[in-house]
């Protein structure tokens, strides 16, 4: 009797210790200081509108902008969001790349809420201010963070924050959708450029927010790349946007996601 009461108290001890020991692996720790580095308060995900005056875009036209999706969120009912920055919102600029949108998603009722120049907190801060209006869309596709490091040389920790304060909020705003979220694209020519490893961070961290239930993630960065690494200019002339050629990548891998669930 006495000696089942120890093997029974040693089979306690034991397994504790096993769980113990799980409990504190490194890689178990590591991945709880990410978590709760991700869930920390940053500028990245603290809402705030547009402040900056760039030469190619005021206050004022931001605010504009803005406005001019409030009223399309009034009034009408698309299926289909694209939200982000310049990236996304140069599906409307010229050189052939509206051409590729209206190839490629031209039969669906879309409105692309994206503004040129916004990192995450001003995309969050516009998802709070209006943007969730009466529509009900099924589908968000986001791509945003690229500003961040741009404007703002923000560590991968808090651009991956920040993206996931977005996602967060978008579900807020439509409890129903589904969102497709891009890993960011590559920047600069040359691939020891230091924000190659930075974006790699990053959309590795973002990666995680996929539940693949209601929330996708999808990273094509490696078609933006030669075998050097580098960045040909025809698919991005200026290294951060893509031209028409580049935007065609973009569409042929995220294309089919909306035809699968979207039926068109």
């Amino acid at each position: 009797m006495i000696n089942n009461h120890f093997t029974r108290y040693f089979y306690y001890i034991a397994a504790f210790a096993f769980i113990a020991g799980c409990m504190n692996h490194p890689s178990n720790i590591k991945k709880t200081r990410i978590v709760n580095q991700l869930d920390t308060t940053y500028r990245s995900t603290t809402p705030e509108p547009r402040s900056i005056e760039h030469s190619w875009m005021s206050v004022e036209q931001w605010y504009k902008r803005h406005n001019n999706h409030l009223t399309i969120a009034q009034n009408e009912n698309p299926e289909l969001l694209f939200l982000g920055d310049s990236i996304t919102e140069s599906w409307s600029w010229g050189e052939g790349r509206s051409d590729i949108y209206q190839t490629y998603f031209s039969q669906y009722k879309a409105a692309n809420f994206a503004i040129g120049g916004d990192m995450t907190q001003n995309l969050l801060w516009r998802l709070q201010h209006g943007i969730k209006g009466n529509i009900t869309p099924k589908v968000a596709v986001l791509m945003i963070g690229t500003n961040n490091f741009l404007h703002q040389n923000q560590p991968p920790i808090e651009v991956a924050a920040g993206v996931k304060s977005v996602i967060t909020q978008i579900q807020k705003n439509y409890p129903a959708i589904k969102i497709l979220t891009i890993g960011i694209l590559p920047l600069h020519q040359n691939s020891d450029n230091i924000s190659r490893k930075s974006i790699h961070q990053t959309n590795k961290l973002i990666s995680q927010f996929a539940d693949n239930q209601s929330v996708f993630f999808i990273n094509f960065s490696d078609e933006f790349l030669d075998t050097q690494g580098q960045i040909p200019q025809s698919l991005m002339a200026d290294y951060i946007h893509p031209s028409a050629k580049g935007l065609d990548i973009v569409a042929k891998n995220i294309s089919p996601v909306l035809l699968s669930w979207l039926g068109k």
